[in-house]
């Protein structure tokens, strides 16, 4: 399931993703503090495991100023949500309502509309993706890997075999 967010901002950092997760864990503690915690939190302490959604930032009719994007008065930013999980979406749906205005630092957001984006059905084994947010894989020693990196592949599968495992119970 895929959720658009359109926000009016006058600036963004250029490195937007604590900004936009903690958009996310606020509209999920509004809408649902038990199910936030549960998400987040192991006892008191973080909770580590891999979370089964995705986002991707974009920003429209803006210039960078050092490290920052400035938008011009008809600005807006898109921000695009992807899960397999509806108590999820449906948690973080019902937050984003509840918050108009959002504030992160210096940065401000404001909530212009939500709506859910179609699906595409996939029908055949073999599918090409476009991603819209770049794909960052490491290493087990943290060192960011090329996609034309032997390792890629293997490391790419290990990472997307934890997340359906931790979603559904078992992997790829």
């Amino acid at each position: 399931m895929r959720i658009m967010v359109e926000f009016c901002a006058e600036k963004l950092p250029v490195s937007s993703n604590f900004l936009f997760l903690s958009y996310i864990k606020e509209a999920l503690m509004t809408s649902n503090y038990y199910y936030f915690k549960g998400l987040f939190y192991y006892g008191e302490r973080h909770n580590k495991i891999t979370k089964s959604y995705t986002y991707a930032v974009i920003p429209r009719n803006f210039y960078v100023k050092k490290d920052e994007l400035v938008f011009n008065n008809d600005s807006r930013v898109e921000f695009i949500l992807s899960t397999p999980d509806y108590e999820f979406v449906i948690n973080l749906y019902n937050g984003i309502l509840r918050i108009e205005n959002f504030s992160y630092k210096d940065y401000r957001l404001k909530l212009k509309k939500i709506r859910v984006l179609k699906e595409k059905v996939i029908n055949t084994e073999e599918v090409v993706f476009n991603a819209l947010s770049p794909i960052c894989i490491k290493n087990k020693q943290g060192k960011y890997l090329d996609i034309k990196d032997p390792e890629f592949n293997r490391e790419l599968n290990y990472v997307a075999n934890l997340i359906l495992k931790n979603y559904r119970g078992y992997g790829l």
